[in-house]
């Protein structure tokens, strides 16, 4: 459950604010350190990355991905909904998340 999701349950009068958010860090703790395994086994000295010249234009390439993926609503909807099948966020917030994404394409991001 969203820490969103937690908090209108508190203020509806469904669950104490305390116990809430420590079940809410509780489960981001269990996926945190989950994602910061994953993310290890993506990454070490050894990669190209972090070679001088290769490193940069690689920077740059991953740059310019992110950019285009931030341009594009259907690569970001796509990202999104990668990472949060990763959290295992509940069915009940795709509304919410496709609102989000919806306000974030008429305004612009922040």
């Amino acid at each position: 459950m969203t820490l969103c999701r937690r908090l209108i349950d508190v203020r509806d009068g469904k669950l104490e604010l305390i116990p809430a958010l420590h079940a809410y860090e509780e489960e981001m703790l269990g996926y945190s350190s989950k994602a910061v395994i994953e993310s290890r086994k993506q990454m070490d000295s050894n990669d190209l990355i972090h070679l001088p010249v290769i490193g940069r234009v690689l920077l740059a390439a991953i740059r310019t991905s992110m950019r285009l993926v931030n341009r594009v609503p259907m690569l970001k909807r796509n990202m999104l909904d990668s990472a949060t099948k990763l959290r295992k966020i509940e069915e009940d917030d795709a509304a919410l998340r496709n609102q989000k994404l919806r306000y974030t394409a008429a305004c612009g991001p922040g």
